[in-house]
Parts: structure tokens; sequence; C-alpha cells
């Protein structure tokens, strides 16, 4: 299979289209630390993290969907290309996930003048200790140094469910994955990130196999969830695998219309919103999120947090049509996606 490399350079129109769609027209166009730490801020608090067109797809896309089904065609719901990616996340104003969320932050970089090269990943799951290589990520080179961060080398990532809002450090050697690895932190928030030497399957609280030697190194991106639960791993990253735009293709068909795909087991959308802060030089920050039935919301300033699951809202009426209803409901009034069927 050949696919083109997708990563052409954005117009000064789309540039421009972009930043506006970020809340960002004016930032500084330079390739500096500051600039990537804004766009990575930006961009997390205002394209929501979804999968919504597996499910519920809007009229135009139920439409293509049916062409598709009656041309004998595949009908793949999510989109990859780079002209499909920009205009339905920056023109329709949607979301998208790893595959087309990094590809488009990967183009916008570069068009700013970063060096960027595409990762790939394990999701981590404690039921299943080695999961598929199907998420992608980021990682930026070569930043000069600055005094808001120590490393030349940053993971970023803003195709995850719990995207990290801010660059995430390498280490500062000659190898910038053996560390040593420095956290980082959203001022006026209790939301954090950090890199930690690993093997793959392995837990950052189980002890390591004897035949540890034999496995994939890497490292795994890990999420702050408070002093109750500490540090978890998120997904694990294997430096040494590279993956092409024909690897990504492939991933992305199966992670979106295969039965035993997590994101076609169950509705899952992610927001963020950056609010008013009512302290100088910090944020406040609110995710809500949906996950298979159970609804989040999570303010990481205030610490308040809300929890609300259909089987409590529907009652005796768990019908397909009762859990729709309720489904496109959040999806308006929560998310803001509307015009659904």
């Amino acid at each position: 299979m050949s696919v083109p490399e997708q990563s052409a350079l954005l117009s000064d129109t789309e540039l421009s289209l972009y930043l506006a769609r970020i809340g960002m027209p004016n930032i500084s166009r330079d390739p500096t630390f500051e600039t990537l730490k804004a766009i990575v801020l930006h961009h997390g608090t205002s394209v929501t993290w979804e999968s919504v067109n597996i499910h519920y797809p809007n009229p135009t896309e139920r439409e293509k969907r049916a062409s598709a089904i009656a041309a004998g065609v595949p009908w793949e719901p999510i989109k990859i290309k780079p002209d499909d990616v920009f205009d339905w996340i920056v023109r329709q104003e949607r979301g998208h996930y790893c595959f087309g969320m990094n590809l488009l932050v990967k183009r916008v970089l570069r068009t700013l003048g970063f060096r960027v090269t595409d990762l790939v990943a394990r999701i981590s799951n404690p039921a299943q200790p080695l999961t598929s290589l199907t998420h992608r990520t980021l990682r930026v080179w070569d930043l000069p140094e600055t005094p808001g961060g120590k490393g030349k080398h940053w993971v970023v990532d803003l195709g995850f469910g719990l995207s990290p809002l801010a660059p995430v450090a390498l280490g500062t050697g000659d190898d910038p994955w053996q560390g040593p690895f420095d956290p980082v932190w959203i001022p006026g928030t209790t939301m954090g990130w950090r890199l930690r030497k690993g093997v793959v399957g392995v837990a950052h609280n189980a002890a390591p196999p004897s035949d540890a030697d034999t496995l994939e190194q890497g490292v795994y991106l890990q999420a702050w969830h408070g002093e109750k639960h500490g540090w978890s791993d998120c997904y694990f990253i294997q430096p040494s695998t590279r993956y092409t735009d024909g690897d990504f293709a492939i991933s992305n068909y199966y992670i979106s219309t295969h039965p035993d795909s997590p994101f076609l087991k169950g509705l899952m959308i992610v927001k963020s919103q950056l609010l008013e802060s009512t302290e100088p030089n910090t944020f406040h920050i609110r995710r809500s999120s949906y996950t298979h039935g159970e609804l989040v919301v999570h303010d990481y300033t205030t610490g308040e947090r809300s929890v609300s699951k259909i089987e409590d809202v529907l009652g005796a009426d768990r019908t397909r049509e009762a859990k729709q209803k309720y489904e496109l409901k959040v999806l308006a009034e929560t998310f803001q996606i509307k015009g659904l069927e």
C-alpha cells in the first residue's frame, strides 16, 4: 500500500484560519517555545477530541455513507487526508482523534518552522498489557533552550482523550529518551504530565519481568490524577518505530470501522475549556467527557466534579431510541455539536 506523505505546509490563508479557529489570530509566528506552548494550550482548549461521526454522522456524511454502501464501497467515517482534516476541524469547527488531530498540528508547527516528526504508541490498558500500535503522537525537535523549559525535545499530543495541554519535556542528554524527565504542570490547576522510562506492557507499579532486557524499551506518558491516585500510564511510545502515513491510514481504518475497536463500542468525546482565571499567571480549565454512557464534568481549578450515568438518567427506559435521544442531547448541550440525528 502506497500513501503519499501528508506533511505539506499550510498556505498563509490556511494558517490564519487555523490560528483564528484556536482563538490566537495574533500569536507570534516564530518557532519559539512560547509559541509552541500557546498553540498546544489553545488548540487543546478549542478543538474537541471526538469520533462522533462513527455513531452520529451529520446530514452530509449520512449521504456519503448511503452512497458508499449502495456502491459497495467501504465507508470510512473518520477521514485523515490533509484537506479533509483541515476542512473538518477548521472550517466545520468539529473535532478529531489522534490520526487527524496530530496530523493537522504537525502541519501547523512545520509551517511555523518547527522540526516535527511522528511517533507511534500503544494505549495503556491494565486489562491488556500489550495493546496495538494505534496511537499517533508527535516529537518536536531541537527547540532553543528557554527559561520556560529544560529540554530541547518535546512530546506534543493533541489527539489523546486526556491530552497534555503543554509540551512534555524529553531529557536533555545525548539521548533524550533516557531522561531525566521533568513533569509539566498547568499553573492554577491540578493538571500534570510527565514521561518515564519503561518496558512495553509493564505498568509503572509492576515489577519488571525476568526477560525485560529482551523487550521493547521506551517511555510512557503519564498523567497526574491527584494525591489519592498519583501518576498513571497513558500510553507507551516506541522511539525506534517509524510509521509512514500508509501505516496510519491502515490503523485509522481499523480504529474507525472494526467491531473490536473501542471507538465502535460506544460514543466517546472530550472537551477542554479555558475559562477566565481570577488569579494572575494561572489558568482555569474545565474538562467534560462522555465515555460509554458516563458524563463527567471536572473543574481542574476548583476541584468540582460531577458524574452522570446514562442508566441513572434513563431509568427503566433502556431502548436504543432513548439512548440516542439522550446522547444527542448531551452532544448538543455539553459539547455544542448540533444538527445530528
